[in-house]
């Protein structure tokens, strides 16, 4: 979805179920369930603010999570069933993450144990 023809893209982009593709940039998924951006000074004021008002409005989306680079550290913003979100914060090498609600989410393995995503029914597609 993207009425005003604007297209951003995340660091990781993970698509539960059948991956649907933009009419008119094929290079585009519509159907995200969780995107992620690592932050850096460059671009931290835009993930946060234009990308994320931007993201907020895909209906598909369930989680958006950043992740610093220069420590361990994340964000996690989880859409909520009256639809808005609830962000939890997470830092630290020893600190758990809390699974998303997602079915088959690789969210936590992808983060703290490096598993990789074809274990999951979730594609994980790296669009930069």
């Amino acid at each position: 979805m993207n009425p005003d023809r604007l297209y951003t893209y995340p660091d990781i982009n993970v698509v539960c179920g059948e991956l649907k593709l933009s009419d008119d940039r094929k290079d585009t998924a519509v159907n995200s369930t969780v995107l992620v951006e690592v932050l850096s000074p460059s671009t931290e004021a835009r993930d946060r603010g234009f990308k994320f008002t931007h993201y907020r409005h895909i209906e598909s989306l369930q989680e958006y999570v950043l992740v610093w680079q220069s420590e361990p550290r994340l964000e996690i913003y989880r859409r909520q069933p009256a639809g808005d979100w609830l962000l939890s914060e997470v830092s630290g090498l020893h600190l758990p993450v809390r699974k998303p609600r997602l079915p088959g989410s690789p969210f936590r393995d992808l983060f703290l144990s490096n598993q990789p995503v074809d274990n999951y029914r979730c594609q994980k597609l790296v669009l930069k």
